[in-house]
């Protein structure tokens, strides 16, 4: 409804005649019953004021004026735009039903977040519009009910653009997961939300915390080590017995990979932590991380206990895999290696089936399943220059999590723009 009204006003803008300007410092119009039924957009220099169709019901004038004195803006944003003053005036003074359209273009590049602002004469003081920043056609936008009004275009330099609704955006729709989140990478900016504050459990989505604190602990991945029997755990595993040597990486890669419970053990004990030491690790690392609905209780993700939001596991992932070694860790599709004194071959493959089936271009991942958890996915997704992403917690299925992921990823790229 909005798209199809505001390019109608644009092709009208040109045709009526009865615009004026004043040495470029005022834009004024008269606007008859036969233009407000089409709607109408009114420029001055890089502003413009559209007017939807038949949101006025009687004539009008309208003007934009450039202002020449103005309250200082806020000295933490940063002033783009000129300060501009628009008026609307219709023979019997009244407040809008409809909004009207700022629209400011501009023609530098930015990653910062613009947004239009207007001065309430009440309070004193700036107050941000809820705007639509689109970097691709260098606009921002903003609606408001004001027939009135001192606007101006700001810069938060602190904070970076995130990405932008399309005019043609849709909602998600109906989600069987219990929660789920996505969001931008870079901004942080959440893109859809699902119970994403309510905390659950994780399952082997932990795993992924484990490779962090190992990494940042600087374990020598390349040692060759024993295994013993009391590594041993339920669920996911690798099948080793006592006495093989294998080297940590193919510890790690079992746990990332594969998600096999009893290499997460094994890693702890030979890079020489008790469970109860590691486990105070991980907590101290998801504090410092930022993770305050996040508690860790074991390594492999078996205790119900180790717990997060969907919300907090995207703050995670969106800060632990940065580098290209944990990439490797999460993404490895395959993996194989050999025993090293008994020679005997093992191979397992992702336990994330998008990494085989889907067109995303995935740079990070951890699957998760309990009982108490129920099935789990983080996915990291990389779309030309800018990533996403998705966290789906308690999906009822193997088959959901995939599915209810896969199509929250394609709906994000679909509906927003970077």
């Amino acid at each position: 409804m909005i798209k199809a009204w505001w390019l109608i006003i644009i092709v009208t803008a040109w045709c009526w005649p009865s615009l004026t300007a004043a040495a470029s410092q005022r834009t004024r119009v008269v606007l008859d019953q036969t233009t407000l039924e089409r709607g109408y957009t009114l420029q001055h220099e890089a502003i413009a004021l559209g007017i939807q169709p038949d949101s006025l019901n009687q004539p009008a004038v309208a003007w934009i004026r450039t202002r020449q004195h103005y309250t200082t803006v806020p000295t933490d944003l940063t002033l783009v735009s000129a300060v501009y003053s628009y008026t609307i005036t219709q023979t019997t003074p009244q407040f809008l039903d409809h909004p009207v359209w700022l629209s400011y273009h501009y023609t530098d590049t930015t990653k910062r977040l613009r947004q239009f602002y207007y001065y309430d004469t009440t309070q004193q003081q700036w107050r941000a519009l809820p705007s639509q920043h689109d970097s691709v056609s260098q606009t921002v936008r903003a609606a408001w009910f004001a027939p009135y009004s001192v606007v101006a275009v700001l810069e938060d330099p602190d904070q970076l653009l995130g990405p932008s609704r399309r005019f043609n955006f849709q909602e998600f729709g109906d989600i069987n997961a219990a929660a789920a989140i996505v969001i931008d990478e870079q901004t942080g900016t959440v893109l859809y939300s699902h119970n994403a504050a309510t905390t659950r459990s994780m399952a082997s989505l932990t795993k992924l915390m484990t490779a962090y604190v190992l990494v940042q602990q600087s374990v020598d991945f390349d040692r060759i080590v024993t295994y013993h029997s009391r590594y041993d755990q339920i669920g996911a595993r690798l099948r080793l017995v006592e006495g093989e040597q294998v080297s940590l990486r193919d510890l790690l890669y079992a746990m990332t990979v594969g998600s096999a419970n009893n290499a997460a053990y094994a890693l702890v004990d030979q890079a020489g932590y008790t469970i109860p030491e590691f486990v105070g690790l991980m907590n101290q690392a998801a504090a410092e991380l930022g993770l305050n609905q996040t508690s860790f209780a074991d390594p492999s993700g078996l205790n119900p206990a180790n717990q997060s939001t969907a919300a907090d596991y995207a703050k995670l992932v969106q800060q632990v895999i940065n580098t290209t070694a944990m990439l490797q860790y999460t993404t490895t599709s395959y993996y194989s290696f050999t025993t090293r004194n008994s020679q005997v071959f093992h191979d397992f493959v992702n336990t994330n089936m998008l990494l085989r089936t889907s067109d995303l271009h995935i740079t990070g991942s951890k699957t998760g399943y309990l009982d108490e958890a129920l099935y789990c996915l983080a996915l990291r997704v990389r779309q030309a220059d800018h990533e996403i992403i998705t966290v789906v917690l308690g999906a009822p299925t193997s088959t959901s999590r995939f599915a209810e992921s896969e199509r929250l990823t394609q709906w994000a790229l679909s509906n927003y723009q970077w």
